[in-house]
């Protein structure tokens, strides 16, 4: 007799985007897991879209509905859903093949959990991988959520009874379809105990639109600030989360600032950052915090102009944090190393030396900060689409211009970071060959790795599940 398999409601949300349509819905037909009911909610399209949408007759449910506004038209699709597990969708986004079985199978072996979620892949417009993001909380999940959303709206797959018994999205906020609702759900399951689990796999395609973000910024403030409202008013919220209240207001309020700042609104940016302040005193004293934030914040995709970007922020910086203004040398050479260790990725190896050479010029301490580097390349040797990070740290180390030679002594601590940081990856995707193998390479650039428990963790695990049916391959491993 055959398995049998829980159904999976995937829906797809879509507004005049009839040409990026198919790409959404042929990734959820393409799926591996064999029970996926597909529909399509239509919300208003005055495009080809109910054209398109006759080459699936009998394979989608479509539903086309007046415009009311993606949460509308989220919910639309959940009410008509079948399926015991539910899935959002939008349609300039897609999934990866493997994305509802990687979930389900962890469903099926841990009962209790309600929302699994995943990584993701951020793509560019024509689908080109830019990033690679599958590092999340595992701990104090209601407060880490609390101080930020770090769930992709289409990453969740979310057993129905939770939408049963909490609610859907709510159409009733005034931030509707602003990047605030999924997080306010995501806050009102969790806090109702809903447990979360995540695969550490980018399992979406992410799709980076220029200004799709940026167009829409001061409805984000008045959403995610909302939101906060909301959930802090609550009188039964634990101890541990009431005490990140102010954190979580703070970090709001820098992104929001960022999110001006990279529209050109920099009497708003301007603005936010002061409120961050204000909200949170503490990062006053904090300047490495906030030189990181302005560093991550001028490398997001969609900032065009990552050094000019530094530049004006650190103009607009409140009086509170005006010293920072003299980091301004520090923060445009550690992005151009950044942008450096991107050329590089992108098989632009000359661009890429001239730019360590230009960072080192801009700010020689960097050769005295050989952990800063080995940070950064470690970072993105694991964040971008490369196919093996551990060779492209080495050719990295191995490519540095003459100016950076000093920075080539890092060479074992990174590939041993990478070697570890592939083995977590691996034993998360219960390969456990690969993982002893990267544990194995990892201790020979540095033994030291042994005295860290969760490496030991890993290690023993696969060895164990090795012996089971390939012993004679561990042997040889270990020799």
């Amino acid at each position: 007799m055959g398995e049998m398999f829980l159904r999976v409601s995937v829906i797809i949300v879509t507004y005049n985007q009839s040409r990026l349509l198919p790409v959404a819905i042929d990734s959820v037909l393409a799926q591996t897991y064999p029970a996926i009911e597909v529909i399509v909610v239509d919300d208003g399209s005055t495009d080809d879209t109910p054209e398109v949408m006759q080459f699936y007759t009998g394979r989608v449910r479509y539903i086309h509905q007046e415009n009311r506004g993606v949460v509308a038209a989220r919910n639309t699709g959940i009410r008509a859903a079948t399926g015991e597990f539910v899935n959002v969708l939008d349609s300039d986004d897609f999934f990866l093949p493997a994305k509802i079985e990687r979930q389900m199978q962890v469903f099926n072996t841990r009962p209790g959990v309600g929302l699994v979620h995943c990584g993701f892949y951020q793509v560019d417009e024509n689908g080109n991988r830019l990033n690679k993001v599958t590092s999340f909380p595992s701990d104090n999940l209601l407060r880490e959520l609390a101080v930020d959303c770090f769930l992709l709206v289409h990453a969740p797959l979310v057993r129905r009874e939770w939408f049963d018994r909490e609610g859907l999205f709510d159409e009733h906020l005034p931030w509707e379809g602003q990047h605030a609702e999924d997080w306010e759900l995501w806050l009102r399951i969790a806090k109702a105990g809903c447990q979360f689990a995540y695969v550490r796999e980018p399992l979406i395609a992410y799709r980076i639109l220029q200004g799709s973000r940026m167009t829409h910024v001061a409805k984000m403030e008045r959403g995610s600030i909302s939101v906060l409202d909301r959930f802090f008013a609550a009188s039964d919220l634990p101890a541990d989360v009431v005490a990140v209240k102010a954190e979580a207001y703070g970090l709001r309020r820098l992104w929001i600032g960022f999110d001006y700042a990279g529209s050109g609104l920099w009497e708003d940016a301007r603005r936010n950052f002061a409120e961050a302040l204000a909200v949170y005193p503490g990062w006053a004293d904090n300047s490495a915090l906030i030189l990181k934030k302005i560093v991550d914040a001028a490398l997001i995709p969609r900032v065009k102009d990552p050094l000019a970007f530094v530049d004006s922020v650190l103009v607009h910086l409140p009086p509170e944090v005006a010293a920072l203004q003299g980091y301004g040398s520090y923060l445009r050479s550690r992005v151009m190393t950044s942008l450096a260790v991107k050329s590089y990725a992108a098989g632009n190896a000359i661009q890429a030396r001239q730019q360590i050479a230009n960072a080192i010029g801009i700010d020689p301490s960097l050769l005295d900060s050989p952990d800063e580097f080995r940070s950064i390349l470690c970072h993105y040797a694991m964040s971008l689409p490369i196919p093996d990070p551990i060779m492209f740290a080495g050719s990295v180390l191995g490519n540095l211009p003459v100016e950076a030679k000093r920075l080539k002594r890092i060479r074992p601590r990174v590939l041993s970071d990478v070697n570890l940081a592939c083995a977590f990856e691996d034993y998360n995707k219960r390969q456990w060959a690969r993982t002893v193998q990267r544990v194995i390479d990892a201790a020979r650039y540095r033994p030291a790795i042994f005295k860290n428990r969760g490496v030991l963790s890993i290690l023993l695990r696969s060895m164990l599940e090795l012996t089971k049916h390939r012993g004679d391959e561990l042997c040889r491993m270990l020799q």
